[in-house]
């Protein structure tokens, strides 16, 4: 068996154009003379590689905490692709059984996609790139309830079946939530 760490840093991956810089403050150091060491994080919940629930585009959407976990833990297939993806392209992929896809490569998905991944039973897509695509694209994917996880790094991944254990971070009421997202090869 081998595991296959496909998370990007909260503080070595690029912020989302207007997000604030992420930070870690030491409130406790042992350093200068306290018990323990305590840090308090400040930083948007779609830094580095996250999950983004309905509640992200959509007044009443799921929030992260809400989420089916089986969207996040299970067997994914992992596709190479660069420029748009849509329905056409989705329809060829062959899944293998898996629910969940993560494509590699500089993508955008366009709008038509939805009816590509429900026709595929997908229920979670998953892209390097910092964002699925625009505000039209989050709507129609998260409106079909089809998991989204942004910002993975799958540059050491070949395209194949995989199993992909990425659940959100636990955060009540959030629209978003980080991941420590990791892929098990061999199980």
């Amino acid at each position: 068996m081998k595991i296959m760490d496909i998370t990007k840093g909260i503080f070595t991956t690029p912020v989302y154009p207007g997000d604030p810089e992420p930070e870690l403050v030491r409130i406790c150091d042992r350093a200068e003379g306290d018990e323990i060491n305590l840090s308090v994080i400040k930083a948007c919940v779609h830094t580095g590689t996250h999950v983004d629930s309905p509640s992200h585009y959509l007044d009443r959407g799921v929030t992260v905490e809400k989420l089916p976990l089986e969207h996040f833990i299970g067997p994914c297939k992992v596709i190479s692709c660069n420029g748009i993806v849509s329905y056409d392209l989705i329809s060829q992929v062959q899944m293998d059984g898996c629910r969940i896809l993560l494509i590699k490569g500089d993508v955008k998905l366009d709008e038509g996609i939805c009816m590509g991944l429900l026709d595929k039973n997908i229920a979670t897509i998953g892209v390097e790139v910092e964002t699925i695509g625009d505000g039209n694209v989050h709507r129609a994917v998260l409106g079909k309830n089809i998991a989204v996880i942004e910002n993975l790094d799958l540059s050491q991944i070949k395209e194949g079946k995989y199993f992909l254990f990425a659940p959100p971070v636990k955060i009540e009421g959030g629209e978003g939530a980080f991941v420590r997202a990791v892929l098990i090869e061999g199980l």
